[in-house]
């Protein structure tokens, strides 16, 4: 299995906050890039009621490195997966499955005349675990 995705983040140029109050709007530029996301995954089917899978994949940060800033520390991402189903009765599947996201250490250095500097490293990664009963009827 494979899979390529494309997200045209380019059209998030920036984060706008109007207020209520009249004053002036607070704008964030952004100007992110477009993104590309790629995946490729296999099933093993060792009996007719099990079903392993597994999937690696890469996610390209769409944020450019001067555009970063703490609300938003991202950077490239590589993901590692595997999981296994278990189909029992022919009505019922039980999922499992788990996921490792890697991502690459962030780092910024932001210069604002109303905020000051703000300097500093992020260091990030992402675990997920899923379970599901499926009953087919």
């Amino acid at each position: 299995m494979a899979d390529v995705s494309w997200t045209n983040w380019s059209t998030f140029d920036e984060l706008r906050v109007k207020r209520a109050n009249g004053q002036p709007d607070i704008v964030t530029p952004e100007n992110w890039d477009d993104s590309w996301f790629f995946a490729l995954g296999a099933t093993y089917r060792p009996s007719e009621n099990w079903a392993l899978r597994t999937g690696i994949a890469y996610d390209k940060s769409p944020v450019p490195d001067e555009f970063r800033t703490p609300r938003i520390p991202d950077e490239d991402r590589y993901w590692v997966s595997f999981g296994a189903s278990y189909s029992f009765a022919q009505r019922f599947v039980f999922d499992i499955g788990y996921t490792h996201i890697f991502v690459d250490d962030a780092s910024l250095n932001l210069t604002s005349p109303t905020a000051g500097n703000v300097s500093g490293s992020y260091e990030n990664s992402v675990d997920i675990i899923a379970a599901s009963v499926s009953v087919k009827f």
